[in-house]
């Protein structure tokens, strides 16, 4: 069961919505998923996460997805990228989840593709994907 951030931001609220063109881009024509946002507040002895939406999928796959907007490409450094897979294993422990998890990015004009990048993320989708049915 995941937890739905009760005060989510228009933008957010936006690629909840599975009628749009980027949702059937990552889903590559699965049905029956579902989708949520989840966040486990920290404590002293432990992290906390966020993560900005879920793609729980029939395919017992679970997309991770980081949303970024950005002027420009999005760049992942070193720290980024732990704090990705930070994230990642934050939510692995505390759903107890045996589904497969990918960190998905969705950004405005894309990532650039560094090592951390091609360590790190696993599907990526920029805004184009808006834009893709109309």
């Amino acid at each position: 069961m995941f937890f739905i951030e009760p005060k989510l931001h228009f933008f957010t609220y936006f690629w909840l919505d599975k009628t749009q063109p980027w949702y059937k881009n990552l889903l590559e024509e699965r049905p029956n998923s579902e989708q949520s946002v989840w966040r486990s507040d920290g404590r002293i002895e432990e992290q906390g996460a966020q993560i900005d939406l879920l793609l729980d999928r029939a395919d017992n796959t679970i997309n991770l997805i980081e949303i970024k907007f950005s002027v420009s490409e999005f760049v992942i450094d070193k720290k980024y990228a732990a704090e990705l897979e930070d994230k990642k294993r934050i939510f692995a422990d505390k759903t107890a989840t045996r589904k497969n998890l990918l960190i998905t990015m969705l950004t405005s004009y894309g990532v650039k593709k560094n090592e951390y990048f091609y360590n790190t993320i696993q599907r990526e989708l920029t805004m184009d994907a808006l834009f893709e049915a109309l």
